[in-house]
């Protein structure tokens, strides 16, 4: 082996160990924060049935309670979920490599054609 091949062999080793695998351990675990918010909204109808039976007694019509219980358990699930994706973020040190891979990515067709705006 020459130095230049054992030098980029290195160069490489460091690159997997610095950032390729704590990017695709950071992915992984995002990845888990969607199981576990599958698994969330499956206990979600146990919180939308109660969240109808109050909204029929607060409102007096069942299909409206039914239709504000259910909108309260879905932006409360979602909320959640995007609590526990921050808090995952702030806890890695690779969540700034996910942001500027993500920066170093072509646009989307979509974002182009929106002139490159993003939801907030």
């Amino acid at each position: 082996m020459t130095l230049p091949e054992a030098r980029d062999r290195y160069v490489q080793m460091e690159v997997d160990r610095r950032f390729v695998l704590p990017l695709e351990g950071l992915r992984r675990a995002l990845k888990g924060l969607g199981v576990e918010t599958a698994f969330s909204a499956a206990n979600l109808k146990f919180e939308l049935a109660a969240a109808a039976v109050a909204g029929g007694v607060l409102t007096g019509e069942p299909l409206i309670g039914a239709a504000l219980g259910a909108a309260f358990a879905v932006v409360g699930l979602r909320r959640a979920a995007n609590q526990q994706r921050q808090a995952l973020l702030a806890a890695s040190p690779a969540a700034h490599l996910l942001s500027v891979e993500r920066g170093l990515e072509p646009p989307s067709l979509l974002r182009r054609l929106t002139g490159g705006r993003r939801r907030a």
